[in-house]
């Protein structure tokens, strides 16, 4: 008894090494996270805006108030990369003296612009914008003036619901001086200086309201 309980107990140590021998070994599996692609956001946009604009000679006394402007604009952006945008803007106003009455004065300004976003996939989308091109100052009744260079930089934020955009924008800009001839009537839209004094350009500000389309 005790030889065949020493051949099964073998035959059973050698089956149990069979089985353990042809049984795969368990490799551990590491989860492959595949990250969903961002998405494609529209190329195009097209912005209508509404202003308020305050604008100075650069000479002018700091404690003098500039002279106040209404009016808006339209701009038309073309997305580079998700963060980047470059437009066109073409925006003025016409003087509104402190009676809410229509003034002699007037501007317009055409713009190459830039926008950079902070987080473009957001809902809130704030963003920093600056511009480069010319502006025109009149006076009913004057001389045209020449265009001067202009600039601009600000920043917003727009609320996105789906394709159409809400946005507000506060801006700093400033014209250049605009070289003057004898033959050429100065025209100023706000106070001047004394008319020995020569054109220095001007600086203002401005708040904007602006809806836009995405497509």
């Amino acid at each position: 008894m005790s030889r065949l309980a020493s051949i099964l107990a073998s035959g059973l140590a050698f089956f149990t090494a069979a089985a353990a021998y042809a049984q795969p070994a368990m490799t551990p599996v590491t989860p492959v996270i595949v990250a969903s692609p961002a998405p494609e956001l529209p190329r195009w946009s097209i912005a209508l805006r509404v202003s308020s604009f305050g604008i100075a000679p650069k000479d002018q006394d700091p404690n003098v108030e500039p002279d106040h402007y209404s009016g808006g604009g339209v701009e038309l952006r073309y997305r580079l990369a998700p963060r980047w945008e470059l437009g066109v803007l073409g925006q003025g106003g016409g003087q509104m003296l402190d009676d809410g009455s229509q003034g002699p004065g007037s501007f317009g300004m055409d713009l190459l612009t830039a926008r950079v976003h902070l987080d473009p996939y957001a809902r809130w989308d704030f963003y920093g914008t600056a511009g480069i091109g010319a502006a025109v100052m009149n006076v009913v009744g004057e001389a045209e003036q020449k265009p001067r260079g202009a600039g601009m930089l600000g920043f917003g934020v727009e609320r996105r619901f789906g394709h159409i955009g809400v946005s507000a924008e506060l801006d700093a800009f400033g014209m250049g001086p605009q070289k003057m001839d004898e033959t050429t009537t100065q025209a100023r839209t706000v106070t001047p200086p004394p008319a020995s004094a020569p054109d220095n350009g001007f600086g203002g500000g401005s708040f904007t309201l602006a809806a836009s389309y995405e497509f």
